[in-house]
């Protein structure tokens, strides 16, 4: 048997995809290589400047002086924390842009590290004046760089309309702050200065009291912002996955103690302005906050680590789905993949304009509060959506990843889908056709009962009476005819009654399955022992498709001689389960095709052995 046109070309489309994937990597022109070497020289520049930037403050901590400028050049283990944690975040923000193609996390994570050492530079009093001037400048950004950081990590960027208010005022005080500080405040006239008590060179006009109070100003947004950067990253980690917060608590937990330790540095120095290492409470935030910042580049670096072990993990599931995994078996594939169990498939049916689970049931793609969607699609057409952790998109590229890799299997699981998807509508047709056949036997018997039923009735009521007044007239031939008339209609009323109970028995619907059972058992042509028979309703269509079974199985029986017929019920959470078994001799092989039907509408099965019938029938 050949298959369908449509299902060649998809086939052909599949394998061409698959061939385009596996040669790529071996053939490559030369424009692909010129582009290729632009690229790695446009990322390799940031890091080459990031290297320049930390040797020449790893020069500039090593040659402090005597005197302390910053408070790195207390101690050799002060200047040590403060280069392991400046270093290390400019090292993870290159590491993070190398290997996520200019991602924004490692610019961010780079500038905080630059912001950090910036103090270094503040204090080097060997240095230009002007790199001493821009240090200043820079400093303060720290601020409102680790509150953007504390918002926009994994993904980079900042979803919620609150968080990027937030991000942007932060930034606009500090601008505010330390451009007004760059024009008007002369560090010779500053009471307060230590670390650079002599140069600025960007001052036009020296005024003391707008200086200061640009400094009461910086404190205080410095406190609330210390508060902020708190409250976002517990608010982050209790509304994020399992999945998303074992990725963010690495990163939020560093990022909130270099919080406290903002907010607490501003509110001591609102207290008392001296500033200086001397102070051994400012000492101790500087260390806490060096030591928080080396946990926030172990941290980044280890969820960069942990997003290129996913990469390998979707290379592998290439392979995997390449392979054609088993039916059904993508969602599983994928949850593995990428370590998210609540990830979840749906697929567009484009003839239905629907979409469906793997199950083929219709279901709508939406994403929960800490999930995002990916499209998988082809030449523009969706394909399916996965539902997966909002953590998992930390760079664009993840998401082009899981489309190509299963791509090759996701035509597999969807015509899956699509076929399990057309199963269920036509059981769900099976299931109204029987419905509507069952409505129009109970209107019949009712048309029945209530209508010929009762003239016949009449009829020979009126009989009875024409009879006795024959009688009583001492006509013996006209009593005759009209007491035979009146057996006939008798007659005609059980045959009738006959009838309509066997359309559809009343009693049924009236008083259930057990009762209708035990009345029909009565009229049946060999012995019949029910057992178990359930007191409750079990539901319309399960008591129907029980007693329409039951019915057919006395049936069979009789046709087959039997003389004892012991039927079973055994009542389970979801299912009605009815066992018979006949004492015929003969093995006639009658499949009883009408019940399973009809006990198949309603997603039951029948079993046919010989002696013995089983069906089970869904009652939930």
């Amino acid at each position: 048997m050949r298959p369908h046109r449509a299902t060649r070309t998809k086939l052909q489309t599949v394998a061409a995809e698959r061939d385009a994937l596996a040669t790529v990597p071996r053939h490559r022109g030369v424009s692909g290589t010129v582009a290729a070497s632009r690229h790695r020289a446009v990322l390799g520049l940031p890091i080459v400047l990031a290297v320049v930037f930390g040797a020449l403050s790893v020069a500039i901590v090593a040659d402090l002086g005597a005197e302390p400028r910053s408070y790195a050049s207390t101690s050799t283990s002060a200047a040590i924390l403060d280069l392991m944690a400046g270093l290390g975040l400019v090292a993870a923000g290159a590491f993070h842009w190398w290997t996520h193609q200019r991602g924004s996390i490692g610019v961010l994570t780079a500038l905080v590290g630059v912001a950090w050492l910036s103090a270094d530079w503040i204090g080097w009093n060997d240095g230009p004046a002007v790199v001493r001037s821009v240090a200043m400048v820079v400093a303060p950004f720290l601020v409102p760089l680790v509150l953007h950081l504390g918002v926009a990590v994994p993904t980079g960027t900042v979803r919620s309309r609150a968080h990027r208010s937030l991000v942007a005022l932060a930034y606009a005080v500090t601008a505010v702050v330390s451009v007004g500080w760059a024009l008007v405040r002369d560090p010779f006239r500053d009471r307060y200065c230590w670390s650079n008590c002599t140069d600025n060179s960007f001052l036009l006009r020296a005024d003391p009291d707008l200086a200061r109070s640009l400094t009461d100003v910086w404190l205080r947004a410095a406190s609330v912002i210390g508060v902020t950067i708190v409250a976002v990253c517990v608010v982050r980690l209790v509304r994020a996955s399992d999945a998303g917060r074992r990725t963010l608590l690495a990163v939020l937990v560093p990022i909130a103690v270099v919080g406290v330790t903002l907010a607490a540095f501003a509110i001591l120095l609102i207290a008392d302005r001296a500033e200086g290492p001397a102070r051994r409470a400012l000492m101790s935030l500087f260390v806490a906050r060096a030591g928080a910042l080396v946990g926030l580049s172990a941290g980044l670096t280890w969820v960069v680590l942990r997003e290129l072990r996913t990469r390998r993990s979707v290379a592998r599931l290439v392979e995997q789905l390449g392979a054609a995994p088993a039916p059904g078996a993508l969602r599983d594939v994928l949850a593995g993949a990428l370590l998210d169990d609540s990830l979840e498939i749906v697929y567009w049916l484009p003839e239905q304009q629907r979409y469906v689970d793997a199950g083929g049931h219709q279901v709508e793609p939406r994403a929960g509060p800490a999930q995002t969607a990916t499209t998988i699609a082809r030449e523009g057409r969706p394909l399916a959506v996965v539902i997966h952790d909002r953590s998992l998109t930390a760079t664009h590229d993840l998401e082009r990843e899981i489309g190509a890799a299963s791509r090759l299997a996701v035509d597999n699981e969807r015509l899956r889908a699509e076929a399990l998807a057309q199963l269920a509508d036509l059981r769900a047709a099976r299931a109204r056709i029987v419905e509507a056949a069952d409505d129009t036997r109970r209107q019949l018997e009712r048309n029945l009962h209530d209508g010929a039923q009762q003239r016949l009735l009449a009829l020979s009521y009126e009989l009875q009476l024409a009879e006795a007044d024959a009688t009583a007239a001492s006509d013996p031939r006209l009593a005759a005819v009209l007491a035979t008339a009146g057996k006939k209609a008798a007659t005609a009323l059980v045959e009738l009654r006959d009838l309509a109970h066997g359309i559809f028995p009343m009693i049924l619907t009236e008083a259930g399955l057990g009762p209708a059972l035990a009345t029909y058992v009565d009229t049946a042509p060999l012995r019949v022992d029910l057992a178990g028979v359930p007191d409750d309703r079990v539901g319309d269509d399960a008591e129907i498709a029980a007693y329409l079974s039951v019915v057919a199985v006395i049936e069979r029986a009789a046709h087959r001689s039997a003389s004892r017929l012991d039927v079973t019920f055994t009542r389970s959470a979801a299912d009605l389960d009815i066992d018979s078994v006949d004492d015929a001799a003969d093995s006639h092989p009658d499949e009883l095709i009408h019940i399973a039907d009809r006990v198949g509408a309603l997603g039951g099965r029948i079993a046919v052995n010989g002696n013995r019938v089983r069906a089970v029938i869904p009652c939930a």
